[in-house]
């Protein structure tokens, strides 16, 4: 109703599954996601931009991902809330660079571009 909140979302970095168990390896090994190293990535927005509905539509904040901190905006592609609005689940997508979080691992070959998808459930407390 305050139309401001914050969201905090936290990722083990060893739990990333591809499905392809050879694949996971590489994804959670040194050259990549670095598991060993650092444990976990997280995103923290401290501003939301809500729409004329009051759902949470834009999450301006920081990605940290293998001790990097970038600023990163995710924003809903799409929204389901209760009719009360009291919680919210929502998908939200980001573009990033990999490589400005120290993921330089195939380029030029592999992108750098990549696109990040989170699905939350955003309540109202």
């Amino acid at each position: 109703a305050a139309g401001r909140g914050n969201v905090s979302v936290t990722v083990d970095t060893a739990s990333v599954s591809s499905g392809v168990p050879v694949l996971d390896r590489v994804l959670r090994g040194a050259q990549m996601l670095a598991s060993a190293e650092h444990p976990q990535a997280w995103f923290v927005a401290d501003r939301i931009t809500f729409d004329a509905a009051g759902r949470p539509r834009r999450l301006d904040g920081e990605l940290t991902l293998r001790g990097a901190s970038r600023p990163l905006v995710l924003e809903a592609e799409r929204i389901d809330c209760t009719p009360d609005g009291a919680a919210c689940g929502a998908t939200y997508t980001a573009s990033l660079r990999r490589s400005e979080h120290g993921i330089s691992f195939g380029l030029p070959f592999a992108a750098d571009q990549v696109r990040l998808v989170v699905h939350l459930l955003v309540r109202r407390d």
